[in-house]
């Protein structure tokens, strides 16, 4: 019983590993692509056609704003995060 465990185990963790992966790409293309400040429950509202639910995008948030993609302003208990505008491509 112990062996079945310890093979099944690690096909959960990868798998987890690269949705929370998929999560961070579809996140961040969000943001890039609306260009504007959002706090998390409007970030959940826009990609709930995707089906991410809040702890998710919350986690791939923490992952981008870790990384350097995302940046976060605190305004008292409001977190606000928006993409880096360095990282955008301007229109001549």
């Amino acid at each position: 019983l112990i062996l079945i465990c310890y093979r099944v185990l690690p096909q959960f963790v990868v798998r987890d590993m690269v949705k929370s992966a998929n999560d961070e790409d579809v996140v961040n293309d969000f943001l890039s692509a609306q260009n504007r400040p959002f706090s998390l429950q409007q970030i959940v509202d826009g990609l709930q056609s995707k089906g991410l639910k809040k702890t998710a995008c919350e986690r791939a948030l923490n992952v981008l704003v870790e990384n350097g993609n995302v940046t976060m302003k605190e305004f008292g208990k409001a977190k606000i995060f928006l993409c880096r505008q360095d990282s955008i491509e301007i229109p001549d």
